[in-house]
Parts: C-alpha cells; structure tokens; sequence
C-alpha cells in the first residue's frame, strides 16, 4: 500500500505543485497533456497486473529468467504504444480540446519520452512483488518521488508546464532505473 501511495504522490506532485506556482490556465493545459501520454501506462500497468500472480507461483530462478527475458520487449511494447500518440499529439490536443490547448503539445510529447519506460516499471514491479519484495518496489518508487519534487521544485518556476513535464519525465525513469538495480541485486543473490 506504501508503494500504491508513493506512485500516486508521484503521479500527481507536479500537477499541485504547478497548480501553486503557475496557476489553473497552466495546470488545465497541463493536466490535458499529462492523461493524453498517460495512455502508454495501460500496457505495462497490464504486464504488472498479470506477471504477478505467475511470478508469485514461479520459483525465484525461473521468474528472474522470465523476467531478464522480457525487459526490452516490456520497453518495446511501451515504446510502440507511445508512437502513435507521438504522432498524433500536436494535431488531436488542439482539436479536440482547441487552440488554447496548444500549449499542451510539448509537455506531451516530454512526458511521452519518460512514459515510455512503464513497460519496464511495470514488468519489474511483478518480479518483485512476485518474489516477496514489496518493499525493494515501493523503494523505487521512492526514488522517483524524490526526483520529481525536487526537480519539479527546480523547474516548475522557471518552465511551468514543461518544466513538470521534465520533472515527471525524469522521474519515471528514475524510477524504473532504481527498480532495475533492485532486479539486479535480488537476482544475483538468487
């Protein structure tokens, strides 16, 4: 439960922090931008929420196996989720929201550059619940909350929308690079 309150914190830091320094336009702007790349979320919020039952039932070698096997096409499957809302960002916000969305296509398109890496997220954080180590995931999460409240500090005032867009994007793979070191340190020792 820690981990499931840490990634909403996460989620969702920049959104109140912007919200306090630039205001409702940006933050409404904003938060179009910031659902419309949360789309790439789906699929490794999918690799979580069925791995993990089977990594539980695996022994530890095999669903480290598994799991080794699967981060880049785990990273692949993000990656072609995020391509077409790539491609279609800078033409569908503007219509369907109109013009004074337009300010939302750059934050897009950052934070589809740190979306991307939920394939990963979500694989490795079945391989460690599955295992038994709840704790070394919501640590990662950790990680990436630290890095979006100090980031989103940082550049929330000098960039306002892109600059959470930067900060949440940094942090997701913060993040997913910290629950890699967890998948390597616990798969070495088993």
């Amino acid at each position: 439960y820690l981990g499931q309150l840490i990634d909403l914190l996460q989620l969702r830091f920049d959104m109140a922090l912007l919200g306090a320094l630039a205001g409702p336009k940006v933050l409404g702007v904003y938060t179009v931008a910031s659902k419309f790349a949360e789309l790439v979320q789906l699929p490794g919020l999918a690799l979580n929420y069925v791995l993990y039952p089977d990594f539980a039932r695996d022994d530890r070698a095999q669903a480290t196996r598994r799991t080794r096997r699967m981060i880049l096409p785990a990273l692949g499957v993000s990656a072609v989720a995020a391509l077409p809302l790539t491609l279609i960002a800078g033409t569908a916000l503007p219509w369907v929201f109109g013009d004074v969305f337009d300010d939302a296509v750059v934050p897009t398109y950052i934070r589809l550059a740190g979306v991307v890496t939920f394939g990963v997220t979500g694989l490795i954080m079945a391989y460690l619940y599955g295992v038994g180590r709840p704790g070394a995931a919501s640590a990662g999460q950790a990680i990436g909350l630290v890095v979006v409240v100090l980031t989103g500090v940082w550049l929330i005032p000098l960039y306002e929308a892109e600059g959470a867009a930067i900060a949440t994007a940094v942090s997701f793979v913060a993040t997913t690079l910290a629950l890699l070191a967890w998948f390597r340190v616990l798969s070495k020792r088993g």
